[in-house]
């Protein structure tokens, strides 16, 4: 079962580039409408050559919103697997530290607008963990 997302909630919470982000992991259509959306926004890569280093550089769009969907799907226990692969989606990871953080913040908001009893897998892998 997927949580319900309340946006007018963090619409207020969130920068307008932030709020953009967490519409995109919310489903706009069908019985999910309002919902987290059931699977992963679509990243996009493009190539666009090398740097002076000589490493490859891509423009990546969607990469936020795959980051931000996987981080609440995990927690919300719709995708119980933890997510340690979920940075791939920004870059190469020399390069995206702050930019996770500050995505971080941005999961925690969105998780602090669903009740405590819809984060599945959080209370599953603290469960396994010994910390509930």
């Amino acid at each position: 079962m997927t949580p319900k997302i309340d946006l007018a909630k963090l619409e207020g919470l969130l920068s307008t580039e932030d709020f953009k982000v967490v519409k995109g992991i919310v489903a706009t259509r069908g019985k999910n409408k309002g919902c987290l959306r059931k699977s992963k926004p679509t990243v996009t890569r493009t190539d666009v050559g090398f740097d002076n280093e000589g490493h490859h550089l891509w423009n990546i769009q969607g990469g936020k919103e795959a980051y931000v969907w996987r981080m609440v799907a995990f927690y919300t226990g719709v995708r119980p697997e933890m997510p340690v692969t979920a940075f791939y989606d920004l870059g190469p990871y020399t390069e995206i530290k702050e930019l996770m953080e500050h995505l971080d913040n941005v999961v925690e908001v969105v998780l602090d607008s669903i009740p405590p009893r819809e984060l599945r897998g959080a209370i599953r892998w603290g469960r396994a963990l010994g910390m509930i």
